[in-house]
């Protein structure tokens, strides 16, 4: 949405509330792959604070790493990633990506657990656990 001053409108967070754990936590509906979550299962975590890492789940640089930067004007999570460039030669290159909001939403929805017919969904990105963000720092 444009505004009439050229400013872009903020982007409103509609997810349910048991599903935010604090500001930029989520419980979701999709595992550490990207896929959705059988019924029943426990729900995974996506943390999207400032300073925290998450590794894409699928596309051309699935396992690339990246620190969440912060949220954009709209509210869409700014990530920086690392990523190859040259695979003879391992050369990475930072590249920042824009996680929408949306993705967020999607992974909260209580309907992807309950419609199996979502198997076709591939959440793009999952946390990565405190060892895998000290690993990645090191190789900075």
């Amino acid at each position: 949405m444009i505004l009439s001053d050229g400013a872009s409108a903020r982007y409103s967070l509609s997810i349910p509330p048991e599903r935010e754990l604090e500001p930029d936590v989520y419980l979701i509906s999709f595992d550490s792959d990207g896929d959705p979550l059988p019924e029943g299962a426990p729900l995974a975590t996506l943390d999207l604070r400032e300073g925290r890492y998450v590794r894409i789940t699928n596309g051309v640089f699935r396992g690339d790493y990246g620190e969440v930067l912060t949220r954009n004007r709209q509210g869409h999570y700014r990530i920086v990633f690392r990523h190859t460039i040259n695979k003879s030669t391992g050369s990475k290159v930072p590249m920042q990506r824009v996680l929408g909001c949306w993705w967020v939403e999607l992974g909260c929805s209580t309907d992807v657990r309950s419609n199996r017919s979502n198997n076709t969904i591939k959440f793009p990105v999952a946390s990565c656990s405190e060892e895998e963000a000290t690993a990645v720092r090191a190789r900075k």
